[in-house]
C-alpha cells in the first residue's frame, strides 16, 4: 500500500470513528448494521451475507488421493478422460479441474480459477489445504509461491497469479491457479 492510500485509509478509519452512531431508534427503522459498522436494509444485508458466503466446501481436500468414483461423488463426471505416460488425465467443471490419477489415485491436480480467491500464500488454506504459512518454507520465484516438500502430505503446491483483480482485493491479483502434485514426484 503506498503512504498516500495508508494515509487516505487512517483518515477514513478517522472520519469513521469519529461520525456520530444513530439511535437505536433510527436502526431499527434503517434496517441491519453490519459487522463492518455499515447500516443497510435487510434485503441489502441478505444479498451482501450471500456474496461473501463460500460458493462450496473447499474441494481439493475432498479429491485429494481419491478414486475416480470419489472424485466424481465431488465434481460429476469427467468431461473427457484420456491415457497419459502416467495413468489417465480427467478434465471436469469445463476444464476447471484437470486431475492425472497414478495407481488410481488423484495425485495431480490442477485448479483453474478457484471462484473468489487472491494470489496470496494463505489461498491454499482458503482451498482446504493446509500449508504451512512459514516463510523460509515457501519458494517466491518466478512470481509463484511454491512448496516443494514443506507442505505436511503433498509433494508440491503452487500458487500462480491470474489477470484481473482479487474480489473485494483491488491491491492484489487474482489465483489463476493451484498445481498440487501428492505424492508422485
Amino acid at each position: 500500500m503506498s503512504p498516500l492510500n495508508w494515509s487516505v485509509s487512517v483518515l477514513a478509519v478517522v472520519v469513521a470513528v469519529s461520525a456520530p452512531l444513530p439511535a437505536m431508534a433510527q436502526v431499527q427503522e434503517l434496517g441491519v448494521m453490519g459487522a463492518d459498522g455499515v447500516i443497510r436494509s435487510e434485503a441489502e444485508a441478505e444479498a451482501l451475507a450471500a456474496a461473501r458466503a463460500p460458493v462450496e466446501d473447499p474441494i481439493l481436500p475432498r479429491i485429494l488421493l481419491k478414486s475416480q468414483k470419489e472424485v466424481a461423488a465431488v465434481l460429476g463426471k469427467p468431461e473427457r478422460c484420456s491415457k497419459v505416460k502416467w495413468g489417465d488425465e480427467c478434465f471436469y467443471r469445463n476444464g476447471q479441474v484437470k486431475i492425472i490419477y497414478i495407481k488410481g489415485k488423484a495425485d495431480w491436480i490442477t485448479y483453474n480459477d478457484p471462484p473468489g480467491v487472491g494470489f496470496y500464500p494463505v489461498a491454499l488454506t482458503y482451498l482446504g489445504v493446509k500449508c504451512p504459512m512459514d516463510l523460509d518454507k515457501i519458494s517466491f520465484g518466478g512470481g509463484l509461491y511454491t512448496w516443494n516438500g514443506t507442505c505436511p502430505g503433498l509433494h508440491t503446491a503452487v500458487l500462480v497469479p491470474g489477470a484481473g483483480q482479487a474480489p473485494n482485493d483491488p491491491d492484489n491479483r487474482r489465483l489463476g491457479y493451484v498445481y498440487i502434485k501428492a505424492l508422485t514426484p
